[in-house]
């Protein structure tokens, strides 16, 4: 079994090797001859996916990816030690906020709770439409109703340099906290950073579990795409983050979990 693993260079080069079957000196060669530095910049335009495969006479066409499982990090935060991760598995944000889950937990304690199948939310007695319509700047309802019903799944990084760096502080609350406080002039955002640990979880999965705009090219093959991607890893020229998409409803059972490491 061959897995899509581009979390750090080392993985990178050990999937491209595996997967192309080309020597890891070799791809370490051919991207130190492919980069050009200059005065003024670093030019890594011919480490690509089209140069590769033509240096190792590869045709990529005939390569399987249905068989490939796709590594990726998810970072979440809870005060049970990941244990509804255990029971439940890494399951989408519809699912959280209508199971026995920290989360849904955490709301409930602050009178906040979720109906996803009517489509409503009542807090402090109030009750709020949170069917998904459009999508309005100055309306802090819509921002909720696009989070659960249009961005409900699991966001994940095939790669990324440094989680403290994302804006969407994923490590430290649930985003959706963030939109509650925003409609209801709540500080839930803190009290949940302060009660709770960080954890960055990494996981396997298949590749008809993610979306296709997990990957960066869409003019390119999904085996082009990866040769591609863990090329930029290997180079260092891959953006800070590289973005994974499971699809809503996907389940990842806490089996296919590889590692959990709290922050």
């Amino acid at each position: 079994m061959i897995y899509f693993d581009i979390t750090n260079k080392d993985k990178a080069l050990e999937f491209l090797s595996q997967f192309t079957r080309v020597a890891k000196e070799n791809i370490i060669e051919f991207i130190n001859d492919n980069i050009i530095q200059t005065d003024i910049c670093t030019d890594v335009t011919k480490v690509n996916v089209n140069n590769f495969c033509k240096i190792f006479n590869i045709q990529s066409k005939g390569f399987d990816t249905e068989n490939v499982l796709l590594c990726a990090i998810h970072y979440t935060s809870n005060f049970d030690q990941c244990q509804s991760i255990r029971n439940f598995g890494l399951r989408d944000l519809q699912f959280t906020l209508s199971h026995n889950t920290p989360l849904n937990n955490f709301l409930n304690e602050h009178d906040i709770k979720f109906d996803i199948e009517k489509k409503s939310m009542t807090a402090n007695g109030n009750n709020y439409n949170i069917e998904y319509v459009d999508y309005s700047s100055d309306k802090p309802i819509t921002h909720i109703a696009r989070k659960i019903y249009y961005d409900n799944q699991l966001s994940c990084f095939f790669n990324i340099r440094d989680i403290t760096d994302y804006l969407g502080f994923v490590h430290l609350r649930p985003e959706i906290l963030y939109n509650i406080d925003e409609l209801l002039k709540t500080d839930l955002s803190h009290e949940w950073h302060r009660r709770c640990k960080g954890y960055d979880i990494k996981f396997f999965g298949k590749i008809n579990e993610f979306t296709e705009y997990s990957f960066q090219n869409e003019r390119l093959s999904n085996a082009d795409n990866m040769i591609e991607m863990a090329l930029s890893v290997i180079s260092d020229c891959a953006c800070g983050e590289v973005f994974a998409y499971l699809k809503p409803d996907t389940v990842i059972p806490f089996e296919n979990i590889i590692e959990i490491k709290e922050l």
